[in-house]
């Protein structure tokens, strides 16, 4: 376990990273920073990760690769994406997706029994067999939601993206040498 960096906050803590996952968990995919505000979608996103949408209408967009609110390549293997959802809605028209570039879709879920009508944590595992641009598309109605992508099987909880980092709870951290 190298040390990378200390961090300190505004709230003079020190907080260690590592280039493993003992410190984060695993690490998040899903930066920040990288959010694609799509025209109609959810364009409220803090830098703790949450999500927020106080519409209750649809937002237009259709399912697809060309509306999705990040897009990253990944290589060949297994991912689990993990969504939390704090504030619970019960609009049927929410759901999530992820979508290669080739326009297929990888998972779909979507609909009055989809989980993003609920408080709590779900998540789904995906397994790439080839190296893959994807993207992850979600649509939230009356709710909150933030959602983490990491390798492996077993999600972990929730954490900042390593480059969000400087932004933990709105806060604007120093690096340390």
């Amino acid at each position: 376990m190298a040390l990378i960096s200390k961090i300190k906050g505004t709230n003079n803590i020190d907080y260690n990273v590592r280039d493993d996952v003992s410190v984060w968990g695993g690490r998040n995919l899903l930066s920040v920073n990288k959010y694609i505000n799509v025209s109609g979608g959810p364009d409220l996103i803090t830098y703790d990760g949450w999500i927020t949408d106080s519409t209750s209408t649809s937002d237009g967009r259709s399912w697809g690769y060309a509306n999705c609110n990040w897009k990253l390549s990944l290589q060949a293997d297994t991912y689990i994406l993990t969504w939390y959802v704090k504030t619970a809605t019960t609009n049927t028209n929410n759901g999530i997706g992820i979508y290669s570039s080739s326009g297929s879709s990888l998972w779909v879920s979507i609909g009055s029994s989809d989980p993003f009508g609920t408080v709590g944590t779900n998540s789904k595992i995906i397994t790439l067999t080839t190296d893959t641009d994807i993207g992850i598309m979600f649509k939230i109605y009356d709710g909150s939601v933030r959602l983490k992508l990491e390798r492996g099987t077993k999600s972990t909880d929730w954490s900042p993206a390593p480059e969000d980092i400087a932004y933990v709870n709105g806060e604007c951290l120093e690096l340390l040498g």
